[in-house]
């Protein structure tokens, strides 16, 4: 009986660590996707958490709404971070990892998960790689990530860059929304009525 006991307890830690692929993890809705990205819109209430899932694919995490989450690898427990909004990380899959995600914070959370397929990208060798007032957070060779910021007032001009990237609005008008833009493609920004956070995303 005592066997009988075991077994079920151990059968039921495995149900409960079962790992999904993050594109089927219920928090995890997928927004976008053509043949570089897939965008991951995730959301995260007080005091939820996701199942376990695995990502399989580099990464690129930016926080639209920041908190204080905990990451527990399978079959063990981290600890919590707080993590404000506009925080871009890269996270690389190789190998694929395992995790879930716990909000033990008091306010919902909300990421934007972008999974670089690796292919690669339609480079236009005659326009410009506009970097003007972009400020490069992260680069290797799977993906260069800048910030744009504009104050009151403030605007873009039109501008591009050789390969396809997308655009995420980080801070003022809609926090969360992006737009994917092909190569060469030349994009402005309209004076701001408030402060703007621009991350843009561009894919090797």
């Amino acid at each position: 009986m005592k066997s009988l006991a075991v077994a079920v307890l151990a059968g039921s830690l495995t149900l409960a660590q079962s790992v999904v692929p993050v594109e089927k993890e219920p928090h995890h809705h997928v927004a976008f996707e053509n043949t570089w990205v897939r965008v991951l819109d995730v959301g995260f209430p007080a005091g939820v958490a996701s199942l376990f899932h695995r990502h399989s694919l580099h990464n690129v995490a930016i926080r639209i709404a920041g908190g204080t989450t905990r990451t527990d690898p399978v079959g063990g427990e981290g600890r919590p971070q707080t993590v404000p909004t506009g925080r871009v990380v890269f996270y690389s899959a190789s190998p694929p990892y395992e995790h879930r995600v716990v909000n033990v914070g008091t306010s919902a959370v909300r990421i934007l998960d972008v999974e670089l397929f690796g292919a690669t990208p339609t480079a236009d060798t005659s326009a410009d790689d506009d970097v003007a007032r972009h400020v490069v957070e992260v680069e290797n060779e799977h993906v260069r990530v800048s910030r744009v910021q504009l104050g009151p007032g403030e605007s873009l001009p039109a501008h591009t860059h050789r390969r396809g990237w997308l655009a995420v609005v980080v801070a003022g008008r809609t926090p969360g929304e992006f737009a994917w833009h092909l190569p060469g493609s030349r994009v402005s920004v309209g004076d701001a009525t408030e402060r703007v956070d621009l991350v843009e995303i561009e894919t090797k």
